[in-house]
């Protein structure tokens, strides 16, 4: 005579329950803190040099970046990474994130800082009191700008900052103040609108800069409050 053996129901929904505790513990485990040393260059975030990191590896998708020395790191392509910790959490400290690289017109979302929860990450972006993004001055080419893609919280504390000033197109000399052109993107001679007089800077989102104290101020362009 064979004798068969039934589990209760209950028995399965344990283990069901402990095999997804298990894959969302391993999930979660997976994600590492990578801080950066400045081993490498001490200058660039890119794939070429992750030896600028804590074991000489360069953070990934799940991982959390942390910049938490007075240093400034120079980002010169986008990636993906899962928390972005920048500055110490006790304020104070000078970490500074340089865009370097045309983040928006070459390549779209791909070239973006993209900060994901996905694979243990949560997402989130803390620039804490004293640090500073920005990007690369622009002259009259228009390559450097700044392009977060972030899932989750984007916390910018009282101290730090995002500070683009006076990093947009250069006055246009003897022309009215450039912009960037519609098609090539190129801070062009003329592209920030009518008016403005020989020499004025365009502004951003407002009135850019004099090129004498009795002209009227440059042109505009971009929003201040939808940024591209």
């Amino acid at each position: 005579m064979h004798h068969i053996l039934t589990a209760p129901k209950h028995v399965f929904v344990i283990l069901f329950l402990i095999a997804v505790g298990a894959l969302f513990y391993a999930g979660q485990a997976s994600a590492a803190t990578i801080t950066w040393d400045g081993g490498g260059d001490g200058i660039q975030w890119s794939s070429t040099q992750c030896a600028n990191w804590s074991s000489d590896t360069c953070p990934g998708a799940g991982d959390i970046a942390v910049i938490d020395t007075a240093t400034t790191v120079v980002m010169t392509e986008g990636t993906t990474i899962g928390e972005l910790l920048l500055g110490s959490s006790g304020g104070g400290v000078a970490s500074n994130l340089e865009f370097k690289y045309d983040a928006v017109n070459l390549g779209g979302a791909s070239a973006a800082l993209i900060v994901t929860n996905g694979s243990g990450g949560n997402g989130n972006v803390t620039i804490y009191n004293g640090a500073t993004v920005y990007h690369t001055q622009n002259t009259i080419s228009g390559d450097y700008n700044i392009y977060f893609d972030v899932s989750g919280n984007f916390t910018i504390e009282s101290g730090a900052s995002i500070n683009v000033d006076q990093l947009g197109c250069e006055g246009a000399g003897s022309a009215p103040g450039r912009g960037p052109h519609p098609t090539t993107g190129l801070c062009t001679a003329g592209q920030a609108g009518a008016g403005g007089n020989p020499g004025d800077g365009a502004g951003y989102g407002g009135l850019g800069g004099r090129s004498h104290v009795n002209t009227s101020a440059g042109n505009i362009y971009g929003s201040a409050t939808v940024p591209d």
